[in-house]
């Protein structure tokens, strides 16, 4: 099932509710989800300090401009799912940060392939292709 990680500096309790809700549609619309895994959608809020990262060398702390970091579980992520998720993750992430467009750049998205033998759910490995 679709697991998502957020790396960022904290968000509002209300900032969490919205982003979790929207992204979960997001997902769920962008590999075309039936309603039941739908609900297994996980998103994982990672938040970080801006002086515990650095980017060229500079803390972010010294730039006071944080980078976002996504990382995007799955199994039997295709090639075309995953820029399928990248058309649909971007603007909204995008929206969601306050950045621009041109801030896009801040904004890393790592999608990781799941083999069905990789995770196991309640005791019981994935099957990428349900029977």
């Amino acid at each position: 099932m679709p697991y998502l990680k957020i790396y960022a500096p904290d968000f509002s309790f209300e900032q969490k509710k919205i982003m979790a809700a929207e992204l979960t549609d997001c997902i769920a619309l962008a590999l075309d989800l039936p309603e039941a895994e739908r609900d297994r959608i996980t998103i994982h809020f990672m938040p970080y300090r801006l002086e515990n990262m650095a980017i060229g060398g500079r803390l972010l702390s010294e730039t006071e401009e944080p980078d976002y970091h996504l990382e995007f579980y799955d199994a039997a992520l295709t090639q075309p799912k995953k820029e399928k998720l990248l058309r649909y993750l971007m603007p909204l992430m995008l929206e969601q940060l306050g950045l621009p467009p041109s801030g896009a750049g801040r904004l890393n998205i790592l999608f990781r392939a799941c083999q069905p033998d990789d995770l196991a759910i309640g005791g019981k490995f994935t099957d990428a292709n349900p029977a």
